[in-house]
């Protein structure tokens, strides 16, 4: 979903100097929040997973592309 996301925030051949994103909402999209490959992040763990109340709900990661 992620590499779907960023191709849609790229320009294309077929949209003169356009991106997908900008010809749909005729807005410039804000790419602010996107991370570099390989920089640090927390994944969530599901409740299923962890198994007490003082276990952690994260674990650290890294962003792989």
């Amino acid at each position: 979903m992620y590499a779907v996301h960023i191709q849609r925030l790229t320009l294309t051949i077929g949209l003169s100097e356009k991106v997908p994103y900008e010809a749909l909402t005729r807005h410039k999209p804000d790419v602010s929040y996107l991370h570099v490959f390989g920089s640090l992040g927390w994944a969530h763990v599901s409740e299923e997973v962890h198994r007490g109340k003082l276990e952690s709900r994260a674990v650290k990661v890294h962003m792989l592309g």
